[in-house]
């Protein structure tokens, strides 16, 4: 089961695959929510690496930190924007769920590029879902502004807020 959520940036997390050691939940059972707009984090190579450390679960995603209001002017010079949609939030909920239900304790490590928004948001709907203590969450996760369309479409979708937009 998830103990604690940690929001980490990229930079953090090749620092984990460089020197594990340095990190507080290095021995402890975790898993990972990685999230990119480019070049993916979690290669076979890093899977595998990772795994050594005690890394159980891992889930990798693709999608933009833009929102749905944003999202038609980014298009327009960004034809390839990603906005994080229904699949996505399936596949978080799924990756909290597992991890959740798995009898060994465990960090959720959520990462994205800076560590602040969709991570953030990711951190603050694992959090609420395992009912976890909120202020705990913030006081390890003092940098994070969260992504508001993310994190109401996943409070939406898994039905702790079914009339969130």
């Amino acid at each position: 089961m998830i103990s604690e959520v940690k929001v980490l940036s990229r930079r953090e997390m090749d620092d984990i695959a460089e020197n594990p050691y340095r990190f507080l939940f290095y021995g402890d059972n975790w898993g990972v929510i990685s999230i990119y707009t480019d070049g993916e984090y979690l290669t076979p190579d890093t899977r595998n690496k990772l795994k050594e450390f005690n890394c159980l679960h891992a889930l990798s995603l693709n999608f933009w930190d833009v929102t749905d209001t944003d999202y038609e002017k980014v298009k327009k010079t960004h034809p390839g924007v990603i906005l994080f949609n229904d699949d996505h939030a399936n596949q978080v909920i799924e990756a909290v769920k597992v991890m959740q239900d798995d009898e060994r304790e465990m960090v959720c490590v959520v990462h994205c590029d800076a560590g602040v928004s969709r991570s953030g948001a990711i951190g603050e709907f694992a959090t609420d879902f395992c009912k976890l203590d909120y202020h705990r969450f913030k006081d390890k996760n003092p940098c994070i502004c969260p992504n508001s369309f993310i994190r109401s479409k996943l409070m939406r979708i898994s039905g702790l807020c079914p009339y969130s937009p």
